[in-house]
């Protein structure tokens, strides 16, 4: 362990901590920052720090462990701060690697270039320090790592991990320099210049050649300048990085390129195409120097057949070669030269419809043919069922005879007990809309037995061959179609789950299609060159980037024609700028009105763009996720309180959330496949109590999912929340296996009342229009006790749904739920009603009638009555 200066091993402040993969910062609802405060850890910490140098501190003076070079009994540091600020800034120094000896160092004295410490003693091995500024909890980051070799006096510089030898110039460094423009650079400094230094003659710019270039206007924004040339910049990376910037007394960099090519836009094909016994392979790659094609017979090894392709003046290269190479594997070879991401990269096509694993080949694909059109029905009538491919069928139990494939959820006749499984389950239960959580390909480690949700994209067009019993040939394609198509023929309606946001490419140097192809131009980055990453997964889609908004309509507009999409999901839908989401709607809306789009309305704070508010995505026909209704009924995902469902409470954040006019926008679910199921969440937030009983939480599983489809919006459920699905605990298991994730069909058996009392609820809410969204604005729903003046219990809910001008018999309906332990009674408008649901039966036809105004509902329960 490292120890760090007492406060000053904090901070970070504002930032979210991030998970591995999946675990998505932003994600499932706005997140505010959480501010790290760490002064009494970090006191702590100092605390241990000395006990810990007491004991393991050694008399006199050992030698050094470097042959030759003299042991230093007395260590000067001197430490410069730009802004000549030294109120309360000590070193923090350790033995390096063990951590051992950890102390602060106060500064002895202020000279012309900073502060001066003198470390009496320091070790013969290797000395770790950290400039750092306890009462403000901060520090100056990176560590610097001194031994004997370096000498008995340094000079340390704010910002940079370098240790010098001799006093350096107090001129800040000059880190990297962008060309953002055919005349336009950003050069990034180790801190802000001198005002009276910031001036054109302060940097020097050499071409290729190594002849100045004019530099004729600056603007600074802190370590920021922008510089204005009276030449043209290289677009090329390597010609960029023949170029170099200097700061007068400073040092010099390469140049990069990056949003100068923003200039380079093509409308022309793209991917490999055949069509008159003629192949044709295009890329765009505007930055190359070359780019090569490599052909191969076989998915794996063999030697490649090699074609140079020809650029254009938009950016794109391509070749054209006189063959079917229909079922041929290629990859690229772009030739760059960006010094951080190399000079020769081979990349899997962008735009390959079909690739052997993520960081694999692409294959040359026959275009298919659009599939039949699937059920039509307005989006109001949807009652979505989201499923993971895999886990929906790879139970053995269940039955599939391909389980965890396309294949497998396409089969039919499954049982269990003589219970239907899969896909008929499905069927069964009445849902008509199936959300496939991400089939587009994405890494995962097949051989060996790796799982994933597929939320860290490679490929846009290639489904995911994890789910494909043919892996490397044209199958993926065909079983994906396939899967789609039975699907249609049983009456359900497909939905994509597509991820636009970000991608797996989350390192430079290890991208497999868009980086490779073109360094910085997909993806956002703050004016330093790191990276943005409001999607909490390493990254953000530069979706306002021209060709990464083609990307993405082309990608839209084959998954709708190729694999038959009756609608699409979208992931963190708040990180695509607003132009492309207008764009995406019109174009997909325009193939299928009744298209299904809808998508998650949050990103993280810290986001590239300013995020657009859920009032433009419905503007441009795209429903959103409704996080207040969820979090109403169980709870902040991001606490282990409780809600309505469990405790009665956030009664008020309920009728928010069900009296909100835009019903036909709103997804409204209960679980999904992000934190924990219902189940889990309901045994979390009620251990305080001590031991519920099981039918306890089930009876709360069974009101919660009564208000989700007696309510406006348009309800989803997960896989298996009707027969109370549970992950063991897990909140987050995007990586946990079968074990934790599978759908368990024996417990269909189990809880086969729950899940006929889900089917009940689903065919009433089918069967009768009053309970499916009107049009915005449209006043439906009125609370007994705001609206219509009845008494309503405390811990309960009761409101009224009102479309007198339907022309369905059921024109009222009375939605009254009691999250008490003991029997509530209510007070009803009228006095004769139709029973649709109690607490243990729910039907499309009523199961009884309940005469009189006054009406007892049992303990934590939901009951649905209606009046023609």
């Amino acid at each position: 362990m490292r120890h760090r200066a007492p406060d000053c091993a904090a901070a970070r402040l504002g930032a979210a901590p991030r998970a591995a993969g999946r675990a998505r910062a932003a994600r499932r609802g706005p997140r505010p920052a959480r501010l790290a405060r760490l002064s009494v850890q970090g006191r702590a910490l100092l605390a241990r720090g000395r006990a810990h140098a007491a004991r393991a501190a050694r008399p006199g003076v050992r030698a050094s462990r470097h042959r030759g070079v003299r042991p230093v009994t007395v260590l000067a540091v001197h430490y410069h701060r730009p802004d000549g600020d030294y109120d309360g800034w000590a070193l923090w120094v350790w033995e390096h690697p063990s951590g051992a000896a950890a102390r602060a160092i106060a500064p002895e004295a202020i000279d012309a270039f900073g502060a001066v410490f003198t470390i009496a003693e320091p070790p013969a091995g290797r000395l770790g320090i950290l400039p750092c500024r306890a009462s403000a909890s901060s520090y100056d980051r990176p560590d610097r790592i001194w031994d004997a070799t370096l000498g008995s006096e340094i000079w340390l510089k704010r910002g940079t991990g370098r240790i010098h030898a001799e006093p350096p110039p107090l001129l800040p460094s000059l880190l990297r320099a962008f060309v953002d423009g055919k005349h336009g650079l950003t050069a990034i400094l180790e801190h802000p210049l001198a005002a009276r230094l910031m001036t054109p003659a302060a940097f020097r710019l050499r071409n290729r050649k190594g002849a100045p270039v004019a530099i004729t206007g600056i603007e600074a924004d802190g370590a920021f300048v922008s510089l204005a040339t009276h030449g043209l910049l290289p677009y090329r990376e390597a010609d960029a990085a023949a170029w170099t910037l200097a700061l007068q007394g400073s040092n010099a960099v390469p140049l990069r390129v990056r949003r100068i090519l923003d200039a380079y836009e093509s409308a022309a094909p793209l991917g490999a195409r055949v069509e008159g016994g003629r192949t044709e392979f295009a890329v765009f790659a505007p930055g190359a120097g070359m780019v090569q094609v490599e052909l191969f017979a076989d998915a794996g090894g063999g030697t490649p057949r090699t074609h140079r392709l020809r650029r254009d003046s938009r950016g794109v290269w391509r070749t054209a070669l006189d063959e079917d190479l229909t079922g041929t594997y290629y990859s690229y070879i772009i030739h760059g030269g960006d010094p951080d991401f190399g000079a020769r990269r081979r990349a899997v096509d962008p735009y390959g419809r079909l690739s052997t694993r993520h960081d694999g080949r692409s294959r040359v694909l026959a275009p298919r043919p659009p599939l039949p059109p699937g059920p039509s029905f307005p989006r109001q009538d949807a009652v979505i069922y989201e499923l993971h491919v895999r886990d929906f069928t790879i139970d053995p139990e269940g039955g599939a005879a391909a389980p965890g494939t396309f294949g497998g959820l396409a089969e039919g006749g499954t049982r269990l007990a003589g219970l239907p499984t899969c896909l008929d389950h499905i069927v069964e239960l009445g849902a008509n809309v199936v959300q496939l959580m991400p089939v587009l390909d994405f890494p995962i480690d097949i051989a060996g037995g790796g799982y994933d949700w597929g939320y860290m994209p490679a490929h846009y067009f290639s489904p995911q061959g994890w789910y494909a019993a043919d892996r490397t040939g044209d199958g993926r394609v065909d079983e994906l179609r396939a899967l789609v198509d039975a699907l249609h023929a049983r009456g359900l309606k497909v939905v994509f789950d597509v991820v636009y946001n970000h991608t797996c490419e989350t390192e430079p140097g290890r991208g497999v299609c868009l980086s490779p192809c073109a360094p910085r131009y997909y993806y956002r980055e703050r004016p330093d060159g790191t990276p943005y990453n409001g999607s909490g997964c390493g990254n953000e889609l530069r979706t306002e980037a021209p060709m990464a908004r083609r990307l993405i309509l082309d990608s839209l507009a084959y998954m709708a024609d190729t694999f038959g999409a009756d609608g699409f999901r979208f992931d963190l839908l708040a990180l695509m700028d607003a132009d492309t989401i207008a764009a995406a709607g019109a174009m997909l809306r325009d193939r299928n009105p009744d298209i299904l789009l809808y998508g998650e309305p949050w990103a993280a704070d810290w986001a590239g763009i300013p995020l657009p508010s859920a009032d433009t995505l419905r503007a441009n026909g795209f429903a959103v996720f409704d996080d207040r209704f969820r979090d109403a009924l169980r709870g902040s995902v991001f606490s282990s309180e409780g809600g309505f469902l469990s405790h009665g409470e956030k009664v008020g954040e309920l009728k928010a959330a069900l009296k909100r006019r835009d019903p036909l926008d709103r997804i409204i679910y209960t679980e999904c496949h992000d934190n924990h199921t219902l189940w889990d969440r309901l045994a979390l937030v009620t251990a305080r109590e001590g031991h519920i009983a099981w039918r306890e939480r089930e009876a709360m599983v069974r009101m919660g999912t009564a208000l989700l489809l007696a309510s406006p919006g348009i309800p989803l459920l997960h896989a298996g929340q009707e027969f109370l699905r549970t992950k063991n605990g897990a909140h987050n298991s995007f990586d946990l296996g079968d074990e934790i994730n599978m759908v368990r069909w024996r417990a269909k058996i189990e809880h086969v009342a729950t899940a006929t009392y889900v089917r009940g609820l689903i065919a009433m809410r089918r069967a009768h229009p009053i309970f499916r969204p009107g049009a915005a604005g449209e006043r439906a729903l009125f609370f007994l006790d705001d609206d219509l003046g009845l008494p309503v219990p405390p811990k309960a809910v009761g409101f009224v749904l009102r479309r007198r001008a339907l022309a369905s018999e059921l024109k009222e309906v009375a939605v009254l739920a009691n999250a008490n332990v003991i029997p509530q009674t209510f007070h009803l408008p009228f006095k004769r009603w139709q029973v649709f649901a109690d607490h243990m039966h729910a039907q499309a036809l009523p199961c009884g009638t309940y005469v009189g105004k006054a009406i007892v509902v049992p303990p934590r329960s939901a009951w649905v009555l209606g009046r023609s």
